[in-house]
């Protein structure tokens, strides 16, 4: 069987900013891993399909300025938690944002946050898989000379996911750690 398509016909089938925009328009906006395989694109950072031009689409859908102001109201939600509503290893934590500055033109949008890890807080523990399971306090784990820099890196790489899905993917906007420190 043979499909003749005409140039217009390929253009729309081709046109992925579209498709994007009436599956936001049906059901609304935000970037997950089923309307990324819908679409047949990745989370990955690849030239075709990167989740980089989805979110420059989302951002374009909202409209800039709404989608930065979007983000601006979810940064400054705080505490933001991981643990109860965001998963991530074994750690539990709250944690606050800030606005440092921010970065933004019709192509790339992107917020500098500082973060305080309230790492004193009763509820801030770790429970560390490698050690038998053993909970700890997060604030004497990140004081431990053996393993204290990883868990340092752990609570920074799970700061970031939790940025990725709980704001980036719902506007666009991306958000980098300016300054983390704890608290």
């Amino acid at each position: 069987m043979k499909l003749i398509l005409t140039e217009n016909q390929f253009s729309n089938l081709m046109s992925t900013k579209k498709a994007f925009f009436k599956y936001w328009d049906k059901f609304g906006p935000g970037i997950n891993e089923t309307i990324l395989k819908l679409f047949s694109h990745s989370t990955s950072q690849h030239p075709y399909g990167n989740i980089g031009s989805v979110r420059s689409y989302l951002r374009e859908w909202l409209g800039s300025e709404n989608a930065f102001n979007q983000t601006k109201d979810l940064i400054l939600k705080n505490p933001h938690n991981i643990g109860d509503d965001f998963k991530c290893g074994g750690y539990n934590f709250n944690f606050d944002l800030d606005i440092y500055d921010y970065r933004t033109d019709d192509d790339f949008s992107d917020i500098l946050v500082n973060v305080t890890v309230h790492t004193s807080e009763p509820n801030a523990k770790v429970s560390l898989i490698m050690i038998g399971g053993e909970e700890y306090q997060l604030e004497d784990a990140l004081n431990n000379e053996d393993y204290g820099w990883e868990i340092e890196n752990e609570i920074q790489e799970c700061i970031l996911d939790y940025f990725d899905e709980k704001i980036t993917n719902k506007t666009g906007v991306g958000l980098t750690i300016y300054k983390l420190k704890n608290k």
